[in-house]
């Protein structure tokens, strides 16, 4: 079975992206704690979201927001100068917002002082997300 769950926080403010076919997507970067004999270290895991939840995560979250993702493992290659390379990434089936909506309207107010409504804590498919923009 190929499924994972990972809380961390975002390396950097996500940027909505289109396919050439129309597709928005997000590309981001979570950073996730864990330890490793008695110490902490941090991994970076890369992570892809598609669709509308890909249009929430850029308008609601920032840097260092904190977030529980759900998703499978994904590996790819690519050529580059006739060199194989691979990649893995994480794709989203659902992401969680662990913060409250105060920090985030706090965040939205300094962008352009937007609200949410009270039931907006999950980015997940279309129908389960209300924005009241």
């Amino acid at each position: 079975m190929n499924e994972l769950n990972l809380v961390g926080r975002l390396v950097r403010k996500p940027v909505l992206q289109v396919t050439d076919s129309g597709i928005p997507f997000a590309r981001i970067v979570l950073a996730v704690e864990r330890s490793y004999k008695r110490r902490k270290t941090t991994d970076f895991i890369n992570i892809i979201i598609w669709r509308r939840q890909a249009e929430v995560v850029c308008k609601y979250l920032d840097k260092g927001s904190l977030v529980l993702v759900n998703g499978y493992i994904h590996s790819d290659s690519y050529m580059v100068n006739n060199e194989k390379r691979y990649v893995l990434e994480v794709v989203v089936h659902t992401i969680k917002f662990l913060e409250n909506k105060d920090i985030i309207n706090k965040r939205l107010k300094s962008l352009d002082n937007k609200k949410i409504e009270e039931n907006i804590v999950f980015a997940g498919f279309e129908n389960e997300v209300k924005d009241n923009a």
